[in-house]
């Protein structure tokens, strides 16, 4: 919060056989906002992959795969920086949007899921879709 975030909110979900946790942050600069692999390092993962992923045309996210430090995958991650206008998995882009004069309301959506997931099967990308909807609906509410 002391870095400019307006809200920031964490929780659990089960869901579909998906668990795991997920955190938004709310903000209208990009100093509260990071790239979450950093976090994930913190914790003693390895980062093992972070690639795009197209959920569709419109909504691309980044995609990663965490280890053990051994080379053995043991949990999938995933985010992306939402606007009212935008959806992307570009930190470089969500910094640069603060050069604008009227700087717009941003959300970093992380996932953590409990296991190894593959993020283009259909309960996943179900997910994805259902938090993008909530957090456009929220951002357009507020």
């Amino acid at each position: 919060m002391r870095d400019g975030a307006e809200a920031a909110e964490r929780w659990r979900f089960d869901w579909r056989g998906l668990r795991g946790s997920f955190i938004i942050v709310t903000s209208r600069t990009w100093r509260a906002h990071h790239q979450p692999e950093r976090c994930f390092e913190v914790y003693g993962l390895s980062l093992d992959d972070s690639r795009t992923h197209l959920v569709d045309s419109d909504f691309p996210l980044r995609f990663v795969a965490l280890g053990d430090g051994d080379h053995h995958s043991v949990l999938s991650a995933s985010y992306w920086f939402q606007s009212t206008t935008a959806t992307t998995d570009d930190y470089g882009a969500r910094i640069w949007s603060d050069l604008s004069t009227q700087r717009t309301r941003w959300v970093l959506v992380s996932i953590l899921f409990d296991s190894v997931v593959d993020p283009s099967a259909v309960d996943v990308a179900a997910l994805y879709r259902g938090l993008q909807q909530a957090v456009a609906q929220n951002l357009v509410d507020s």
